[in-house]
């Protein structure tokens, strides 16, 4: 049996776009994701639609405090993970620069056409965004 929840929590899930320090869009996700596999790192870096892209994932947390530390020392990790890259992650979306490469390994795309028409999903995951996950007490 699980042990019920006494606090309401939040987990943030944010996307970044890899690009240059000039800000050119860079589809080196894969390299990176390889560079941390088998790391703890690996849990909370995670691939996203396009291989300009990473995503963050922090822990659920009760407070503002508490979810503000964990993706702040994430963040920073992975800001000096890209830096031999010669890479900057950016809490930005492509915006039409045409160059992010989508993901190959991306199985929900036919799904999403079915969804919202064809080659709609493909202009949608140029986006980058933010995803907030709240859980709440069971009473």
């Amino acid at each position: 049996m699980t042990q019920r929840q006494k606090h309401t929590t939040a987990g943030d899930e944010l996307e970044v776009m890899l690009t240059t320090p000039e800000g050119i869009i860079s589809n080196r996700a894969p390299e990176l994701l390889n560079a941390i596999r088998g790391t703890p790192m690996e849990r909370w870096v995670v691939r996203e639609a396009l291989d300009s892209q990473l995503e963050v994932i922090t822990d659920p947390h009760p407070t503002i405090t508490g979810l503000y530390n964990d993706l702040a020392f994430k963040l920073q990790a992975l800001e000096e993970l890209c830096a031999p890259y010669g890479i900057v992650p950016v809490p930005a979306s492509e915006m039409g620069a045409g160059r992010g490469i989508l993901n190959k390994k991306l199985k929900r795309l036919e799904l999403y056409d079915r969804i919202i028409g064809i080659g709609e999903a493909k202009r949608l995951m140029k986006f980058s965004g933010t995803h907030t996950n709240h859980g709440w007490p069971t009473n």
